[in-house]
């Protein structure tokens, strides 16, 4: 059953879900540090071309796992390089110790983080999928993205006001870290909502 769409009441309900979230000498001072805006604006404050190829937009972030393991595997080549040129007993404890520590840092990042499955956000003319959940454009009213500071992060979360009067919320930090900027997701969401 859809419901007449009130955004100063979905305004007002993600304000107190930040407010909540915020430490109590936040609450206590009155310090504001989370920020509301809808894709729409984030939208016209992107002033890059846009490049879409295809009939989708796929948002993910990149394995920084697999980058890490990539650079370990490479530095541990050339440790061995250099042990193999070098008499053994020049060969230090430490760095024997360091090549052990690296490796097996190497499979422990992999076994914990390798498999993950990571947050995707799909965007296509009929609608918008984030993390699996499927959205019709007609379903969504309106999209918000919230920023909020927390010591030195900023964690990042799109709020899609749905018919139904209910708001879904996904925490997109990870794809803002590593993948496209907010202003970037929030073109593309307006590129497609569109069309």
């Amino acid at each position: 059953m859809k419901i007449p769409f009130d955004e100063k009441e979905t305004i007002d309900f993600i304000y107190q879900q930040e407010y909540q979230e915020l430490d109590w000498l936040s609450r206590k001072l009155n310090v504001k540090s989370f920020s509301i805006e809808t894709t729409e604006e984030l939208a016209n404050q992107y002033k890059k071309p846009m490049e879409i190829l295809g009939e989708n937009s796929t948002f993910k972030p990149t394995k920084i796992i697999h980058i890490v393991i990539v650079l370990s595997v490479i530095f541990l080549l050339i440790m061995s390089l250099y042990h193999s040129t070098t008499p053994w007993e020049d060969i230090s404890l430490l760095t024997v110790a360091g090549q052990v520590g690296v490796f097996g840092l190497c499979i422990i990042l992999l076994i914990v983080f390798g498999n993950k499955e990571g947050l995707q956000v799909i965007l296509c003319k009929d609608g918008i999928t984030v993390n699996q959940f499927y959205y019709k454009w007609e379903e969504v009213y309106k999209i918000y993205i919230v920023q909020r500071e927390t010591g030195d992060n900023r964690i990042k979360y799109i709020i899609l006001a749905l018919d139904t009067g209910v708001t879904d919320r996904f925490d997109i930090s990870e794809l803002s870290i590593y993948g496209a900027p907010v202003k970037k997701l929030s073109a593309h969401i307006e590129y497609f909502k569109r069309r």
